[in-house]
């Protein structure tokens, strides 16, 4: 697929899987009991992005994450009503004073994303002047004139593929 949208439309392609399963090795980076990844996670797509965009990264050594609670319980335990069973899990926040502000970018970024999206935005945040996320079920191609982006990231789970179509961006 990220050579359909490379050749046809010229985009940039990144893909989270490889970044998130070389780091999953170092650290926790997927919820036990959730399909989605955690901060970690999302730190470690946030920079594959921006190595994408501008090439200026931190590093996972050099962040900290501070531990909002151990009794984490994700959509896989909510969808089998089991959260007081599998509610041992730790979720994480990205501690701001710990990021390299000089690699923050002056351009504004608008994400139209999955559920994954979510946990992206804070880190996001942290790293382009600003950060707006826009879910690809509600995304209408006006809302580029409202929000105005230097930069524009269709974020998706390989299931979601097809809402890509749903959109007539190029004409």
């Amino acid at each position: 697929m990220d050579e359909v949208f490379r050749r046809e439309y010229g985009f940039k392609c990144s893909g989270r899987k490889a970044n998130t399963c070389k780091s999953e090795k170092k650290q926790q980076v997927y919820y036990k009991s959730d399909t989605h990844f955690n901060q970690i996670g999302a730190f470690v797509t946030v920079q594959a992005l921006k190595d994408k965009i501008d090439g200026k990264t931190d590093k996972l050594k050099d962040v900290k994450f501070g531990k909002i609670t151990n009794h984490y319980s994700g959509d896989l335990a909510r969808l089998c009503d089991m959260q007081d069973t599998f509610n041992n899990d730790t979720q994480y926040q990205l501690d701001p004073a710990t990021v390299n502000t000089k690699i923050k970018s002056d351009k504004k970024i608008l994400v139209i994303g999955d559920s994954y999206s979510d946990e992206m935005l804070s880190i996001l945040r942290q790293y382009f002047a600003e950060a707006q996320t826009v879910n690809i079920w509600s995304f209408e191609p006006s809302l580029l004139d409202e929000y105005k982006p230097d930069i524009v990231v269709w974020e998706h789970a390989e299931r979601y593929t097809d809402r890509f179509n749903w959109i007539s961006l190029f004409g």
